[in-house]
């Protein structure tokens, strides 16, 4: 059957598609936003619900990491931005209070990792 999913699956900036630093820009934006809503969304059901707290580092994790690429000057070109997403798994910042911060910095570089795979 040799239709797997890595066949079809483009990485942004290769094959047909050429760079595009304001789609990339909005792309960041979109995560952020999405994140942001869902951790609005899980704020009065996580104090007491374990699944939903990891659910929240999660996203806050994924909000983080987006709200620090959105707009930035590096997207321009794939290896600055390679070149500050390696920068960004050296240096954790959280844009809020996660509930167990090893759980968060663990999500993060799992953010930042998938971004580098899709874009290194």
């Amino acid at each position: 059957m040799g239709n797997s999913l890595s066949n079809r699956v483009t990485r942004v900036g290769q094959g047909k598609r050429e760079w595009n630093e304001r789609e990339l820009s909005r792309y960041f934006l979109r995560l952020a936003t999405n994140a942001q809503r869902t951790m609005w969304k899980l704020k009065d059901v996580v104090a007491h619900d374990a699944a939903n707290q990891a659910d929240y580092d999660r996203a806050l994790a994924v909000y983080s990491v987006s709200h620090q690429l959105w707009g930035q000057p590096f997207l321009r070109d794939r290896e600055q931005l390679v070149e500050a997403l390696y920068g960004l798994l050296g240096e954790v910042k959280v844009e809020g209070v996660p509930f167990d911060e090893d759980r968060f910095v663990q999500r993060w570089r799992d953010v930042v990792t998938a971004l580098v795979w899709r874009y290194g």
